[in-house]
């Protein structure tokens, strides 16, 4: 106990034990290479190129895309490309830990906003996140690094601190077009809030306007000007809604309840997926999603969250795996947070936080025990597979370092992260260029995008033209051009 009979916080506890886990998750998955093209790769090359004050033409996507920026809009790459020079491939991954860590200090100063009591209870909530565990152990994403920074924009709020509000909403639009959408409606959820003052309200319909305008702007002008021949953009892929931004609001207002409905069931013909949105759900609620209807402000936040995840054509996004839950961690942490704040009885706070925190870890605890899409390997970092290599590290390492920093590479997926420092790097298979090098694993088991045999026979066709094997085990094949 400390003076005043108060209990003991233990926040530093919390981030220090999360700290420790976080790294273990994110940095022995890049040292196994269990990390990939998609996405960490391509904004590594974004970190070099801007490192060396060079525009990023990213090759990892050619031919589909020349310039990262026409992709997705995102300037975080520019703002910690320095420490590239410091942390080398494991940059981005190590700042997106800090956020982590920041952003449950930005949830514990929120829900403090409320109570003067312990909020450690918060943290965890935030910490434990299948959304934010899913995505840490995915690659780097820039809507991880914007999630993280939502609980400070509503303490800032809730604070009446004007201009660090400001900075927080033009620093979480800038990480990814996608994400000034989502700022909008966190600061609509806002200003139709009844906890909060005139001030605060002004604050959010302020924050509404500016990223509403933000997102308009970046749509319609920015990306067709920098994307190649002009093309629209290339990531709306909601064919339930329609083929535009704005055929989708036509079509929901035309018929609410065919899309409310859409939002929990199956809308491809695949039979196998019926039961992904409902698991993603059952996490949401689990985790405090329930209490969201005492407080429907926050529901209004991830309005834009719903619909990106589930009108989405590739399932892949309708689950708690991967980057795309991540938004859900700090709305729902912040959000349970006020509610238990508001109920009158402590007894009723106590079993509730009690419920919250089982639940929380039941949704924890099977996604990194049984998770959607890939193997467990990568995300339980309980077990001891991951803290192991399919591959023979050393191996690769060495077929790495023969290859000169200047070469242009063609690689498998896992690898690009590791050499994507150099201008001309190239995801596998990539029939539209002739690299200098080839990086590929012969008796690679991951069958995307290519099956092992069909690896092998692309090996034998460019031994067949102008390659030779330079380096060659069980775990690697270097080729080079003759």
């Amino acid at each position: 106990m400390q003076p005043g009979g108060q209990k003991r916080d233990h926040k530093y506890l919390i981030l220090l034990i999360f700290g420790v886990v976080f790294s273990l998750l994110s940095f022995l998955n890049h040292y196994n290479f269990r990390t990939y093209s998609f996405d960490l790769g391509i904004n590594n090359q974004a970190l070099y190129h801007y490192s060396h004050l060079m525009w990023s033409k990213n090759t990892v996507m050619y031919p589909a895309f020349d310039n990262i920026l026409s992709d997705h809009f995102s300037l975080t790459p520019i703002y910690f490309s320095p420490l590239y020079w410091l942390f080398g491939s494991y940059t981005l991954l190590i700042i997106q830990i800090i956020f982590a860590l920041i952003g449950s200090v930005g949830v514990a100063k929120f829900a403090n906003t409320f109570s003067n009591k312990h909020t450690s209870i918060h943290m965890l909530v935030f910490l434990m996140s299948w959304g934010l565990f899913s995505a840490l152990a995915y690659d780097y994403h820039d809507n991880t690094i914007a999630s993280c920074v939502i609980p400070w924009f509503l303490y800032f709020v809730r604070k009446e601190k004007y201009f660090k509000s400001i900075f927080a909403v033009l620093f979480i639009c800038t990480t990814k077009e996608n994400m000034a959408l989502w700022m909008a409606f966190v600061s609509l959820g806002i200003s139709l809030s009844f906890s909060v003052n005139k001030v605060q309200r002004l604050i959010g319909l302020f924050s509404f306007v500016l990223s509403l305008g933000y997102f308009v702007l970046i749509m319609k002008v920015v990306i067709p000007l920098l994307t190649t021949h002009g093309l629209e953009y290339k990531h709306f892929h909601f064919s339930v809604l329609g083929t535009s931004f704005s055929e989708a609001i036509i079509n929901i207002l035309q018929n609410p309840l065919f899309y409310v409905k859409s939002l929990f069931v199956n809308h491809l013909e695949t039979q196998s997926l019926n039961s992904v949105k409902q698991t993603t759900w059952l996490y949401f609620l689990l985790s405090g999603g329930w209490l969201l209807v005492f407080r429907p402000n926050y529901l209004i936040m991830l309005i834009p969250i719903f619909g990106q995840k589930f009108f989405n054509d590739d399932f892949l996004k309708w689950g708690p795996t991967f980057h795309y839950s991540v938004e859900f961690a700090p709305i729902l942490a912040c959000g349970s947070a006020e509610v238990l704040s508001s109920l009158r009885y402590s007894s009723l706070r106590r079993l509730i936080k009690r419920i919250l925190i089982v639940g929380c870890l039941y949704s924890f605890t099977s996604n990194i025990v049984h998770p959607f899409w890939f193997n467990s390997s990568r995300i339980n970092v309980f077990s001891l597979s991951h803290y192991k290599s399919d591959l023979i590290r050393s191996d690769v390492m060495f077929a790495i370092s023969k290859i000169s920093p200047n070469a242009s590479v063609c690689a498998e997926q896992r690898f690009i992260p590791h050499i994507a420092f150099r201008d001309s790097i190239y995801s596998f298979p990539n029939d539209h260029v002739s690299p200098q090098f080839y990086l590929l694993s012969p008796n690679d088991n991951d069958d995307y995008p290519l099956s092992k045999t069909q690896i092998q026979d692309r090996i034998k066709n460019l031994l067949n033209k102008n390659y030779k094997i330079t380096y060659k085990t069980s775990s690697i094949i270097l080729l080079e051009r003759r």
